[in-house]
């Protein structure tokens, strides 16, 4: 782990180091519409976005959770975005953000925490075997376009 790291709840004003980070995992986003999108995930009590912030205040990444309750299963939590900056990997940050993740799914009581990891991530995948995760039900995913408007 970098010699100095801190763990917190990320802000309004982590929209550019957030918008990216994102960017380096594949997820480029303007950085406008990502203020908006952090500003909705902030004001939801069900979802929480964690930092990991270096010495200098640098955003060495983040993580977002989001409690579940479904009508199907009993109280869990899903991850739907880790990222850790290139030069920050193997340092204990994603490690890190991961358990800030899990404790605050444990105090909204869920009971299972879950994520999805893209298919070609050999990486991700042996990372988070190695935190205790283990491969749930084989499922496809689905989406479809919402537009907005006419």
């Amino acid at each position: 782990m970098p010699a100095a790291i801190t763990i917190r709840p990320l802000a309004h004003g982590d929209a550019p180091a957030v918008t990216a980070l994102g960017g380096d995992l594949g997820y480029p986003a303007d950085q406008a519409a990502m203020a908006i999108r952090l500003a909705a995930v902030l004001a939801d009590p069900g979802h929480a976005v964690f930092g990991a912030e270096g010495e200098n205040g640098p955003l060495l990444g983040w993580v977002h959770v989001c409690s579940r309750l479904l009508l199907i299963d009993p109280p869990s939590a899903f991850v739907e975005g880790l990222v850790v900056a290139p030069g920050a990997r193997r340092q204990g940050v994603g490690r890190a953000l991961m358990a800030a993740a899990e404790d605050w799914s444990r105090r909204r009581g869920a009971q299972t925490i879950r994520l999805r990891s893209g298919a070609t991530r050999e990486d991700a995948h042996a990372f988070y075997r190695s935190l205790g995760y283990q491969e749930g039900k084989a499922a496809r995913g689905f989406e479809k376009f919402l537009s907005s408007g006419p």
